[in-house]
């Protein structure tokens, strides 16, 4: 992002730069001929923090102590363009840069400035996600009771926010935590809630709202719908849409959510005949690409499960399903 030359960069802009140079750097958007470009953002980025720096004593945001400490820590990152060789180089710059991003933004909220969270492909966390909710999923439909899922999800919600609690007020337990789920974490979490947290109480809220078909396929929308849009947004999306998300990414998830919806139903409840499946298959994928698109106050691990299943009840009721 290019401030213009007739005024001066404000500390949003700077944050705002450093993201789109993440971006830049992602796994799943890296291409032969990005490697110029990342140098070009990086000496970008060396000439935006030098100017921030020299204005820092007569500018008003001077006083936002926290606001500084996270700008110095970022801006003594930026390495010399020219001692990065490779991908591998840049790549490392990235999970360096990340969570140094992730404290300027947060830093930056207080005054207003809004930025968008950053997560960077994991395939190993997409692996992760997946594998769990398809796990849970098989679980619940073919082995638990109603009565023995519920305390399973009261369990491991009571289990998950224990932890929430205790990393934040334990010395250390938050390092080990994040030390031990890095491959499959991302940076924002080292603060904030974890996505498991988040997917327990989902699973929680389905069990307690929508149990039954409505539930699972708002399970099956979150394990597998999400990863697809992020693995396919990140990779191949060219046209936002909102909150950093691409159409790519959206029809990838309705695709595969509709996809994973029809074949569950099919399997589980053939009764239901191919115009009812049809039905739920297309509301489950079509409500979670929208849900998921628009979450941005309310984490989508909650958000897309919960109101997909919310929806996809909504219609199967109105048409009698």
């Amino acid at each position: 992002m290019q401030v213009a030359a007739d005024r001066t960069l404000t500390p949003a802009e700077f944050a705002e730069q450093v993201r789109v140079f993440l971006l830049t750097l992602d796994l799943g958007r890296w291409r032969a001929s990005t490697e110029s470009a990342a140098r070009r953002a990086l000496v970008d980025l060396h000439e935006g923090a030098a100017e921030l720096a020299a204005r820092w004593n007569s500018s008003p945001w001077t006083t936002e102590d926290g606001l500084r400490a996270a700008f110095t820590r970022l801006a003594d990152a930026l390495p010399d363009p020219h001692n990065l060789t490779d991908h591998a180089d840049f790549k490392q710059l990235q999970e360096q840069l990340h969570p140094l991003y992730e404290s300027l933004a947060e830093a930056l909220r207080p005054s207003g400035a809004q930025l968008a969270a950053i997560r960077p492909t994991n395939y190993s966390r997409n692996l992760f996600h997946a594998g769990m909710g398809v796990a849970i999923l098989l679980l619940y439909v073919n082995v638990l009771t109603p009565r023995h899922g519920m305390w399973a999800a009261v369990g491991f919600c009571v289990f998950a926010w224990s932890l929430e609690f205790l990393r934040q007020v334990v010395p250390g337990l938050n390092d080990v935590l994040m030390a031990f789920f890095k491959p499959i974490a991302h940076s924002r979490e080292w603060n904030h809630v974890n996505s498991g947290t988040w997917f327990g109480t989902a699973m929680l809220l389905l069990l307690l709202t929508a149990p039954g078909i409505a539930g699972v396929l708002g399970l099956i929308a979150l394990s597998l719908g999400d990863p697809a849009a992020g693995i396919v947004g990140r990779r191949f999306g060219r046209i936002r849409v909102w909150n950093g998300r691409s159409l790519e990414g959206s029809l990838a998830f309705l695709v595969v959510a509709a996809t994973a919806s029809a074949v569950f139903l099919t399997v589980y409840h053939p009764y239901l005949g191919a115009g009812s499946i049809a039905v739920l298959a297309c509301t489950t994928g079509l409500a979670g690409a929208v849900v998921e698109l628009v979450s941005t106050k309310v984490d989508d691990n909650l958000a897309v499960p919960v109101g997909t299943a919310w929806v996809t009840a909504l219609v199967a009721w109105l048409v009698g399903i």
